[in-house]
């Protein structure tokens, strides 16, 4: 808690005088921004012990399993992406475990911090990585490795297509979720960002449709995820552990009247 707290105020206290170097450019400033608030946290990162986080201590063995059979579980099971990384991380450190998971979030604080640069305008640049840390992106980082690592890759598709939304910015932001996907399997919701792209008009009819897509796949959550698990056979063994199941998710509610709240102020704001 007490890192966390230092951490926030660390954040705020950059940011007066980043903002305020006349000398660089809006650009420069974000840059400078980013680089100063992500590397305490790539080397909190890469000193924490395997204590914090329940999935830590199973990414630590499984890399020195990786690194050290070369048909394990591991590697035969998760996504080849993460297990070569895993490899070229094990042959450079001679398999040290905390620079595993200093690379493992360097990777992650670089995408996010490109998605950052590239989608925020100067002091804006504060809050993204502001709200990085206080709503649990962060700390959630160092538990699920290899899903941050395809969200940090992946959101940078809305990068690439917000710049460049021909044919070969679309082939672009695919070629960069299909890498995502190559880190862990759900990356691939992330072909919607493309499909909304395609879209070239938002209005009240498609936020009425989507909200509507969104409250039916919560209402039948559980078939669809029978349906999907049926294509993506690998995933079956969460079922067992009873991690697809809506009811387990404590205040599953609360998100849903968020999600309501959001609706109704982007159908009021489109109006």
């Amino acid at each position: 808690m007490l890192i966390h707290i230092f951490l926030l105020i660390y954040i705020c206290v950059v940011a007066i005088p980043v903002f305020n170097i006349n000398r660089l450019s809006y650009s420069s400033r974000k840059i400078v921004y980013v680089i100063l608030t992500f590397l305490p946290m790539i080397f909190i990162a890469g000193v924490r012990k395997e204590t914090v986080g329940l999935d830590t201590v199973v990414y630590k063995e499984a890399y020195y399993t990786i690194n050290s059979k070369i048909n394990s579980w591991e590697a035969q099971n998760w996504e080849k992406g993460f297990v070569i990384l895993n490899r070229v991380i094990g042959s450079i450190s001679h398999i040290n475990v905390q620079m595993f998971f200093a690379c493992i979030s360097a990777v992650i604080m670089f995408g996010c911090g490109i998605f950052i640069i590239r989608n925020s305008e100067d002091i804006s640049t504060f809050f993204p990585v502001f709200l990085f840390v206080t709503l649990n992106n962060y700390f959630a980082s160092m538990v699920s490795l290899r899903q941050y690592i395809a969200l940090a890759i992946g959101i940078n598709s809305y990068t690439i297509l917000k710049k460049d939304s021909s044919s070969i910015g679309c082939i672009k932001s695919i070629v960069i979720i299909l890498i995502a996907i190559a880190f862990h399997k759900s990356a691939f919701v992330l072909f919607t960002i493309p499909v909304l792209f395609c879209i070239k008009r938002i209005n009240r009819k498609t936020v009425v449709f989507i909200a509507l897509l969104g409250f039916l796949s919560y209402l039948f959550f559980n078939p669809l995820m029978d349906c999907l698990l049926r294509v993506f056979s690998g995933f079956a063994r969460y079922k067992v552990n009873g991690n697809i199941k809506f009811e387990g998710v404590k205040f599953g509610k609360v998100y849903m009247v968020l999600l309501i709240v959001k609706i109704i102020i982007a159908v009021c704001i489109l109006h």
